[in-house]
């Protein structure tokens, strides 16, 4: 029997930028790894290669976001998005932290608690903390001038 993933990528969690977008693709498929293998089963320090992945991921999306925000679009370190926005990821990322801490430890979840736990923190992520970086950068596409011939 195959199991549904926990999280179906739609488009409300596309913010308009074509690496970041799959990065977060990429998370969401690496999530729903992990939530495969809890429904197999799998627990505990048994998940640790894909928590790991998900580390990995997320500190490397969080490098390009913050990136994206200070080259691309010029975000100043004292502009109130750029500073609430870098401020969100470390608390996204403590978040993270905390739950691999927890395994690490020796903590056990309740069937698929992990799994849930990380999509949740995923959606929140995406829709709650990107939503002002998505409204830039469509504000951004919109005001690009128009090249001839297109």
């Amino acid at each position: 029997m195959i199991n549904p993933p926990l999280i179906t990528w739609t488009q409300d969690y596309a913010i308009g930028h074509q690496s970041l977008d799959e990065e977060h693709r990429r998370l969401v498929a690496t999530i729903n790894r992990l939530h495969a293998a809890e429904t197999e089963g799998v627990k505990g320090r048994a998940l640790e290669p894909l928590l790991r992945a998900v580390e990995l991921a997320t500190i490397e999306h969080f490098r390009h976001e913050n990136a994206v925000l200070t080259l691309e679009l010029h975000t100043p370190l004292g502009d109130e998005m750029g500073n609430e926005h870098f401020a969100d990821h470390a608390r996204s990322f403590a978040q993270l932290e905390s739950i691999i801490h927890r395994i690490n430890a020796g903590e056990t979840f309740a069937a698929h608690e992990l799994s849930r736990t990380l999509g949740q923190w995923f959606v929140e992520h995406v829709v709650g903390h990107d939503a002002p970086l998505k409204k830039t950068l469509q504000a951004n596409a919109a005001n690009e001038p128009k090249e001839a011939g297109r």
